[in-house]
């Protein structure tokens, strides 16, 4: 019954809260010394899935009377994820040939979901509730509140331990700083403190439910909104055409953004979907506004579409597609309800919404698997499209092969290296350097300077090795959109030379840039806007003359022929770059799967 206490054995929780940070840091520690079974990917990554998995499932299902029984299905569940993790950890061999980082995101993130969804499922089943649309409904709100709230204390227990040791700090007494900072004192105190945050947010179940409605309340207002948002938009479409839309640049991540908002506010708002809490006027409304949001579906898949054909596939791109269908499930699901019942559409919703989450979970565990690894579908394309003479491999992305393909593109590349060894000596001498070369250096190994073809004006001046570390770095991240020009010149009147990076793509569309200045902690990055709206022909940058403006406040404008350039000091683009050896910090971007087509 909503809002029961649930009665949970607590000794038993805490008991597993402290077995999974024990196992973390003897799993943490061997990858720390680098010996067994940190050298075997597919045993650690299987063994860290487990210690993850296992004891947290255990922790949102575990109640007084179905001990047995929650142990059954918790094991059930993470012996699924253990199996994806095992195939995970392949893609990760052989290890140290190249970096990992990106397949362990997306295997955390994708593990996320199908454990959220896996407790939709399992929660009622352990408990012996009914598996009905409402209980799941109720559930994974409650989940969510709890985790929410459980990760929160966590959180505030390191700050809390923070301050002490600070306040010690400042008296002399290192002893704190010391503890505080040893994993064998980290591991198992947080992972205790968050499974006493689940423990002691789970019995507050009356005060969970308060909150969700009222969220639910909250979006419920917000509902009418956010449909008349979608509607208003479609509306000025025929006029203003697609082009506008493209030319932003991330105008498929733009439609998928608000068609994810406005489905979840609709769930949030009809919640099981007995009944309507809306005046018939509204209701009808809020109906004619959930029929129109195929379109947006639509339009968000024609956009993928078009990259897809132009470009092939990446990780990237199959993600997008992955999520732009499911939000076409849903959305395509409530509309046919509209147009079959009208004003009583909220009956398929919790059709829709059921089969939806199951598949979801199943898709979270097909992604990790052989049987729809976007990793190998990336390899197969964009190889494919360069044997076709689609792509030149001089111009062949192998940086983005090796950070996000895993075992597939390291696979691939070996066998272009051996086929292309006495056909293209500078294929060959490339793909050597990155084979060889350490996962840690992943970018920078190549021997192709990564801004060769980067032009510097006003006339050829050596870039100093930090900022050449960091440009690179973050054409790494942005691949396609990325550094076409280097202006050395001084903007903050400070008597000290700054960079003006100016990027673009191939077509010389979505012009943008960034300006560098040095400091003592490094290098930081602000935005180049430009200030005049007229068409800039990038080509014409290379011999356009260059100035310096007047400024409108202490900054002057960046002039190249008819592009003016402003510095936005308002958000800095990164923190400030050491000049250390040690990697420099990633840079938040927008995915280049996200550029889109003219």
């Amino acid at each position: 019954m909503t809002g029961a206490v649930i009665r949970l054995p607590r000794a038993l929780m805490l008991a597993l809260s402290l077995a999974q940070g024990l196992m973390l840091l003897g799993l943490w520690r061997a990858l720390e010394a680098g010996v067994w079974p940190s050298q075997t990917p597919t045993l650690n990554y299987a063994l860290f899935t487990f210690a993850l998995s296992w004891p947290t499932l255990l922790l949102f299902i575990l109640e007084a009377g179905n001990i047995r029984r929650a142990f059954a299905l918790a094991s059930v569940a993470s012996g699924l994820l253990v199996l994806c993790g095992l195939y995970v950890g392949w893609q990760a061999s052989p290890i140290d040939a190249f970096p990992v980082e990106s397949l362990v995101a997306v295997a955390i993130a994708t593990w996320l979901v199908a454990g959220f969804k896996a407790l939709m499922f399992v929660g009622p089943l352990a408990s012996g509730a009914p598996l009905d649309y409402g209980t799941l409904f109720r559930r994974s709100w409650r989940n969510f509140l709890v985790a929410g709230l459980a990760a929160a204390q966590t959180l505030a227990i390191c700050l809390l331990l923070w301050l002490w040791a600070a306040l010690f700090d400042v008296i002399g007494i290192e002893f704190f700083t010391d503890l505080f900072s040893k994993d064998w004192f980290l591991f198992p105190v947080l992972a205790v403190a968050f499974g006493f945050g689940v423990l002691v947010f789970r019995n507050l179940t009356g005060t969970i439910d308060g909150i969700t409605a009222l969220l639910e309340g909250l979006m419920r207002l917000l509902l009418p909104l956010v449909l008349a948002v979608v509607a208003a938009f479609l509306a000025a479409l025929p006029f203003t055409g697609l082009a506008p839309l493209w030319g932003t640049g991330n105008g498929t991540a733009l439609l998928m953004a608000l068609n994810a908002l406005a489905l979840f506010f609709v769930n949030a708002a009809y919640q099981t979907g007995e009944k309507s809490p809306y005046p018939p006027t509204i209701h009808s409304a809020i109906a004619t506004g959930t029929a129109i949001l195929p379109i947006i579906s639509a339009l968000a898949l024609y956009g993928l579409y078009l990259r897809i054909d132009q470009y092939g596939w990446t990780v990237e791109r199959s993600w997008a597609l992955t999520i732009a269908l499911l939000f076409a499930l849903f959305s395509g699901g409530y509309a046919f309800g509209v147009v079959r019942y009208w004003r009583d559409w909220m009956v398929v919703l919790r059709h829709v919404n059921f089969g939806a989450a199951a598949l979801i979970g199943v898709l979270m565990l097909l992604v990790n698997s052989p049987l729809l690894d976007f990793r190998k579908i990336s390899t197969a394309s964009q190889f494919g499209r360069a044997t076709a003479g689609e792509a030149a491999w001089a111009e062949f992305d192998f940086g983005y092969v090796r950070d996000h393909l895993a075992r597939p593109g390291h696979t691939a590349m070996r066998a272009l290296h051996e086929a292309s060894k006495g056909q293209d000596a500078a294929l060959t001498a490339r793909l050597s350097d990155l084979l060889s070369c350490a996962a840690t250096t992943a970018y920078f190994c190549e021997r192709q300077d990564p801004l060769a073809d980067v032009i510097l004006r006003p006339e050829p001046f050596p870039v100093p090795d930090d900022l050449h570390m960091a440009l690179g770095e973050r054409d790494r991240l942005y691949r396609e959109l990325r550094t076409r020009m280097l202006v050395r010149i001084d903007l903050t009147q400070d008597g000290e030379p700054g960079y003006a990076a100016l990027r673009w793509l191939p077509n010389g569309e979505s012009l943008s840039g960034s300006y560098w200045v040095k400091d003592e902690d490094g290098w930081d990055s602000w935005p180049l806007t430009l200030r005049n709206s007229s068409e800039i022909d990038v080509s014409e940058l290379a011999d356009a003359p260059i100035a310096a403006t007047e400024p409108p406040l202490s900054w002057q404008d960046l002039r190249i022929g008819s592009a003016v350039f402003g510095v936005s000091r308002t958000s800095r683009l990164t923190a400030a770059w050491g000049t250390s050896e040690a990697p420099a910090p990633s840079i938040s971007v927008a995915s280049p799967a996200d550029v889109e087509p003219p």
